[in-house]
């Protein structure tokens, strides 16, 4: 009796040490997940911390438009009016600042809503939205704060009747270099409507002073 009591005693302190070291283990696996928890929080706070810091020093704070341009009012115009306003007047559009000389590459087609780029011109704005291009006049059409520029077309066109720059300032002026009607971009299949787009590589540049020959 004495033997079988003892056996007994000695299973149940077996069955006694393997519930501890479970309950050891368990613990110690619970207190590993919620470090583990916590390190991946602070990591995705930090990674959202130092990505809001990269946007805010990518975005230039909106300026106030220029008033004037290519020496016409934008307020001389209800129909420049009208357009500010469903544009909002550009408040949340970022503007690059161009010192002597900015590339600028626009796109138009039908799976583009709109594009706008901003530019900062001695702490003026110009939001320079490409409209419409026309692959039958090989010409595309902007307005910049709501002016109309009229017909740009490529440089290396001499068979149509557009211009090829727009004078913004007085000091500073667009040039068109090319225009692309119709890309694909790579795709072998594609669908017409949707895919093909119209791009427009332009240049915004600092006018030259012109020196005037003394006889």
């Amino acid at each position: 009796m004495i033997i079988i009591r003892r056996k007994v005693e000695l299973i149940g302190l077996f069955i006694c040490l393997i519930i501890i070291l479970y309950l050891i283990s368990s613990r110690a696996l619970e207190s590993s997940e919620a470090s583990l928890q916590q390190s991946i929080q602070e990591e995705t706070l930090l990674a959202s911390n130092q990505e809001n810091t990269v946007i805010e020093e990518e975005i230039i704070q909106p300026i106030h438009l220029a008033q004037i341009v290519h020496g016409q009012s934008i307020d001389s115009d209800p129909y420049i009016q009208d357009y500010l306003q469903q544009h909002d007047y550009f408040q949340d559009l970022e503007y690059k600042e161009v010192i002597d000389s900015t590339p600028l590459t626009l796109e138009a087609g039908n799976a583009i809503a709109e594009d706008i780029e901003g530019v900062a011109l001695n702490n003026e704005g110009y939001a320079l939205h490409l409209v419409i291009c026309d692959e039958e006049q090989q010409a595309c059409y902007f307005r910049i704060n709501g002016v109309p520029t009229g017909k740009f077309i490529a440089t290396t066109d001499t068979s149509s009747d557009g211009i090829t720059s727009f004078d913004l300032d007085e000091n500073y002026r667009i040039e068109i270099n090319k225009i692309i009607f119709n890309d694909s971009g790579d795709k072998r299949f594609y669908d017409v409507y949707w895919d093909k787009k119209n791009i427009v590589e332009l240049t915004i540049v600092k006018k030259v002073a012109e020196v005037q020959e003394v006889e």
